[in-house]
């Protein structure tokens, strides 16, 4: 948000109170006004300018709360009559229910509550358990971890990365250990612009990579800070800028770079689009794109689910490429998060 906006000052306000650990911001509306100079007499008429739709051109004030990961999630006593009322800020996704409906609801999102999930869309049968769910995509994964199968060219290339001081130092390397785990994945299939590039068009993105300061490994989805998921969305933008030309499509590509490389987010494929758009249905978020509306609803996901996905993140050991043996790396809990949406297509198939 610009400085000039009028409503800067409620974003710095929210921010301080991001930064103090606070979870959930309850403010009077008679506070807010005071502090960007008085709102509209819509704020108190429609429950929409409190919304979370960030692609509202005329909504000026939403970027204070969206653009830092926040959403309104309760709006109570408004009225414009008395000009009093209060609404409430935090990081669960707004599905247009009060804070105190939202306690009410089941907050499993790996089971059958019909407000979270939506499991016919998802494939799931009624009688499926959260066990049972996470267990089946698990062990398909690990079935199918071994160190010669293309699962494991993730673990190659987050190891190689995660450990490597300065991948300039033999470039040539670099360029194959990331271009293997993509091709692993299906990012140089004929329909793909990599299709006619040769190993060396990773050139510029091994120099940006470079560049990068090693303390971004120690980002994952329990530290989605406002301040993180920034930085995410500022890593996705540079590699798109020195990878991405001719308006070739950009989002699965640099997300899959970005989970091999920094294992901070899942690869928004089609699978992972088609799993999390349907447990988002109610945000609207699509995935088809990295923003703080994207990151935040995988944020609210590891929340619900942080129990099962910390046990998987911390069991779970990426392979050594010279031995074959588990080195002492574990997957990070996007990656966890990331098998989870790609997997569903597996377990559509066996049910």
């Amino acid at each position: 948000m610009n400085e000039t906006s009028k409503y800067f000052p409620l974003q710095v306000y929210l921010k301080n109170m991001v930064a103090d650990g606070r979870q959930e911001i309850k403010m009077s509306l008679a506070d807010i006004s005071a502090l960007v100079g008085g709102l509209p007499n819509t704020a108190y008429k429609h429950s929409a300018y409190w919304g979370n739709d960030f692609n509202s051109p005329t909504h000026v004030q939403k970027p204070a709360w969206l653009s830092i990961g926040l959403n309104v999630i309760d709006r109570d006593n408004i009225s414009l009559k008395n000009r009093t009322g209060t609404v409430t800020f935090g990081f669960a996704p707004s599905n247009g229910t009060s804070q105190t409906q939202n306690k009410q609801r089941k907050t499993d999102v790996w089971g059958s509550a019909q407000e979270q999930v939506n499991l016919r869309e998802l494939s799931f049968s009624d009688h499926h358990s959260s066990k049972e769910d996470i267990k089946a995509v698990m062990d398909d994964f690990i079935a199918k971890s071994n160190p010669e199968d293309r699962y494991t060219s993730f673990d190659y290339c987050y190891n190689y990365f995660r450990t490597t001081k300065n991948p300039n130092d033999d470039l040539e390397k670099s360029c194959l250990v990331l271009g293997f785990y993509l091709s692993s994945w299906g990012m140089f299939r004929g329909s793909s612009f990599l299709f006619q590039k040769s190993i060396a068009y990773f050139k510029p993105l091994l120099a940006y990579i470079a560049e990068i300061d090693k303390k971004i490994w120690e980002i994952d989805v329990n530290n989605y800070t406002p301040e993180n998921m920034q930085k995410i969305v500022d890593i996705y933008s540079g590699i798109k800028k020195v990878l991405i030309f001719d308006n070739n499509r950009d989002i699965t590509l640099v997300t899959k770079i970005l989970l091999g490389v920094f294992g901070f987010i899942p690869a928004f494929d089609q699978y992972f689009q088609n799993t999390f758009k349907g447990i988002y249905k109610d945000e609207r978020c699509s995935f088809s794109k990295v923003d703080v509306r994207s990151l935040s609803c995988i944020k609210h996901f590891y929340e619900l689910n942080k129990t099962e996905i910390d046990q998987l993140s911390s069991s779970i050991y990426t392979t050594d490429f010279s031995t074959g043996e588990k080195t002492h790396i574990c997957y990070p809990k996007a990656k966890i998060i990331d098998m989870y949406g790609f997997s569903l297509r597996t377990i559509k198939q066996d049910v």
